[in-house]
Order: C-alpha cells, then structure tokens, then sequence
C-alpha cells in the first residue's frame, strides 16, 4: 500500500490478518507481553487494520520523511498498537472503561484523524491519553465501530 503524497488527506487504513504482521512486529508483541505479564495478545485479535498516513512534504536533515504506518489490534481487552517495522514500538490500552472518541486535527502541518484513547495503558498506574490513527474511510470506520462495541464497563 502506498502512502498518500497530499498532506491535506487524511491517512488510510485497510483490514488485515493476524499474520499479516512481520516477525519483528510479532517479536515485538511478545516483549511487550512477557514485560507486562500479559497473554495471547495475538492470538486473540477480533480485528486488525493498519493505517497509513500521509507522508511529510518537509524535508528533514535533507531526507524526506516517511509515512506513518500504524497496525491497530482490537482484543477482548486490550487495544494494541504497533508503529513501525524495523524497530516496531508496542502499546497496549484496557479497554474496559475507556474513553474513546473520534478526532481530527492539524498535526505538523497535516490533517490526522484518528481515535483518541484516555484508558490505563499496560503497565502504568495512571490513565493516559494517546491518539491512535485510523482513517475516515470504510475499514477505518468499521473498526472505530469494533471499538466501540468492545468497551467494558464504564464506556464513553
């Protein structure tokens, strides 16, 4: 999938699989796992997408940036999030009591869109707020609509 070349647009995501994940992204999984005493996060994915965003018109340090490549994963508790492929960085968001809720604004100059999440990420003693990209598209919509129906007790 290529990125979108307008900085207007908002970013793109797409349903995938479980395996649709590189080794890296999935070794990545694992860490973060076995760092926060946490299970089966892939084995128990009800819906997976990976967002694309736009990538940076700016040119930094004389090379032109890359886009964003985010893989969101919705589990029975978790909502977990996978940035990037060589060094992929993992979070992980209960989803019971969340709140979630649709956002767009102008970030660096580009229009992101996205979910923000306030919920207790895995590992950390206060609730947290994080944006987690997902596009304004079918895919992107029907996984917002997962979410949604995914919340515990306590859902906005």
């Amino acid at each position: 999938m290529e990125a979108h070349g307008n900085p207007n647009e908002p970013q793109t995501t797409s349903l995938i699989s479980v395996q649709a994940l590189t080794e890296g992204q999935r070794s990545a999984v694992a860490r973060y796992e076995e760092l926060h005493g946490i299970t089966r996060l892939l084995e128990s994915v009800s819906m997976a997408v990976r967002t694309v965003g736009a990538a940076p018109t700016k040119r930094r340090f004389g090379r032109q940036g890359s886009a964003t490549v985010v893989i969101s994963l919705l589990c029975p508790r978790w909502l977990v999030t996978v940035i990037g492929d060589d060094a992929p960085v993992v979070a992980a968001w209960r989803t019971e009591g969340a709140e979630i809720r649709r956002i767009t604004q102008e970030l660096a100059g580009q229009r992101v869109t996205g979910l923000q999440v306030t919920s207790f990420r895995a590992g950390a003693a206060e609730r947290e707020t994080t944006l987690v990209l997902v596009g304004t598209n079918e895919a992107g919509a029907q996984f917002e609509t997962a979410v949604m129906a995914g919340l515990g007790p306590g859902r906005a």
